[in-house]
């Protein structure tokens, strides 16, 4: 006797049932529908097979190049929004030569295009630590910033004698 939910929908045929079995689209599995819950359009058996589908998603399974990228930026008729927060138009960060502002996304570039640690080379990308040379952690420039392991990260506090080491180290 089927006990979940994806056992009961894809359940064999049950005289007891009164609704109606289909043929997802998509999938091609058989699966039940009540007679509340269909309608004469339900041609798949979940969500995830709705946007599966070629004809509802156009992109599925595809990419943008970078040709057409550049071309879709580039056209003169693209529509232009005031820069900033209020700009609705999210395809500048699409863009190869993009540079993001917060830290968040300068950590994973630099995990992606470094990967190991400045100083002493170690390349566990789990315990890198993006690291401010200026100590300002609001200036997310790209020379400003330094991937670092945990240990030199905290090293280099140490020796500067500033975060959490600031008033360790005058009392050793």
């Amino acid at each position: 006797m089927p006990t979940s939910y994806m056992e009961l929908k894809f359940a064999p045929h049950s005289r007891r049932r009164a609704g109606v079995y289909t043929i997802c689209m998509a999938c091609g599995q058989e699966f039940y529908r009540s007679k509340s819950a269909w309608r004469p359009t339900t041609r798949f058996c979940s969500r995830k097979c709705y946007f599966s589908s070629p004809e509802n998603n156009p992109m599925f399974k595809k990419k943008h190049s970078t040709e057409s990228i550049v071309k879709m930026i580039t056209h003169p008729n693209r529509p232009t929004f005031p820069s900033g927060n209020t700009n609705p138009s999210h395809i500048t960060s699409m863009d190869p030569s993009f540079r993001g502002t917060s830290i968040t996304w300068w950590r994973d570039y630099l995990k992606r295009t470094i990967g190991h640690c400045q100083r002493c080379g170690f390349e566990d990308t789990r315990i890198l630590i993006v690291h401010h040379k200026d100590r300002n952690t609001h200036n997310n420039v790209e020379e400003n910033l330094e991937l670092l392991c945990a240990n030199c990260h905290l090293i280099e506090h140490y020796e500067a004698n500033d975060g959490t080491f600031h008033f360790m180290k005058s009392e050793i």
